[in-house]
């Protein structure tokens, strides 16, 4: 969620996201602002630092799991790490409607 908001102009409210996350939204709000806080506001993450993060992540999976993620890594239909990771339009259309599900901007 801190994600999109970060790097999109227009995102849902957290409304929203609490109803899909299944929470009251007052604590979703609680989590926000604390994981905002531990980060002390900054969500920029440099290549280095991914890297090194990655590297712990892969680090705890077992051997399926590693060879899971290299393999999708490496597959020659999708080439960008985004499009490896993120929700596809096929499957978000599946995703239930949400009353409060309207983008909202700074």
């Amino acid at each position: 969620m801190l994600a999109v908001k970060f790097h999109e102009d227009f995102y849902y409210s957290n409304n929203f996201y609490a109803k899909l996350g299944g929470i009251p939204v007052l604590e979703l709000n609680t989590l926000e602002v604390q994981f905002m806080l531990i980060v002390d506001f900054e969500l920029h993450v440099s290549e280095k630092d991914y890297q090194r993060h990655l590297r712990e992540i892969l680090e705890t999976l077992d051997g399926h799991a590693q060879e899971q993620y290299l393999k999708a890594m490496t597959s020659e239909e999708n080439t960008s790490v985004s499009s490896k990771f993120s929700i596809s339009s096929k499957v978000a259309k599946s995703l239930p409607m949400i009353e409060d599900a309207v983008p909202t901007g700074e």
